[in-house]
């Protein structure tokens, strides 16, 4: 009689133990079927479009249309090969405006009145007294003395940048005809300035500077201070 109940109740351990293991191979089943690939959300534009990727403009790849920027104009022509002369009599000094261009003879007492005579970009003047006489320019004026006359306006203006030329004492004749000067005047433009002729003075003494001086002059709009 024991060992019967002794059975029976083995039996039902080993059941029960069979059912538990059924149960948690069922649950393992279904964990794995719900643990598949996780589903893809895709979201379309309404264009059509493809979106763009992080950190790109919208605008990446397409070639830049805008014009290239231009190099400064070139310089214009203000005057072109005009006759300008500028004299020196005994106490009176000749002066041009090349902006202008305008030319003056001042008295020693009138050009000692004047407030500002930087307008005046060349003068000429002397005495007897030491018969000298002074081709000069304005402070305010930066001029180089050439050979030959550049022919373009960037090269003149670049002799006239690295300057040199202040004075020069005409007793001497330190100037000869085709001579010139490249001058960028008190208001930024530039001039060519080629001697042409000299008249009066005799270049042999070395003590009778001309008494006028002419020039072909050409001006270039340059840019303005």
């Amino acid at each position: 009689m024991q060992v019967a109940v002794a059975a029976i109740g083995f039996l039902g351990v080993v059941v029960a133990a069979f059912l538990q293991y059924l149960g948690g191979a069922k649950g393992d089943d279904n964990s794995a079927r719900s643990s598949g690939p996780p589903e893809i959300s895709q979201t379309n534009d309404a264009s059509g479009s493809t979106p763009a990727r992080a950190g790109t403009s919208p605008s990446a790849g397409v070639a830049d249309q805008s014009t290239p920027s231009s190099g400064p104009p070139p310089y214009a022509v203000v005057y072109e090969a005009k006759s300008l002369a500028i004299s020196w009599a005994d106490w009176r000094r000749g002066a041009i405006d090349l902006d202008v261009p305008s030319v003056r003879s001042f008295s020693t007492e009138e050009w000692s009145s004047i407030s500002d005579t930087s307008t005046w970009d060349l003068r000429y003047w002397g005495t007897s007294v030491t018969d000298s006489a002074y081709l000069e320019v304005s402070n305010s004026v930066s001029a180089a003395e050439v050979d030959d006359s550049p022919e373009s306006a960037e090269q003149c203006a670049s002799e006239a940048q690295v300057g040199g030329y202040t004075d020069a004492s005409l007793e001497e004749w330190p100037l000869k005809v085709g001579n010139g000067l490249c001058l960028i005047t008190d208001q930024g433009n530039v001039v060519r300035l080629k001697i042409t002729k000299f008249v009066g003075g005799d270049s042999r003494r070395g003590d009778a500077p001309p008494d006028r001086v002419e020039f072909e002059a050409t001006m270039w709009q340059g840019e303005q201070p």
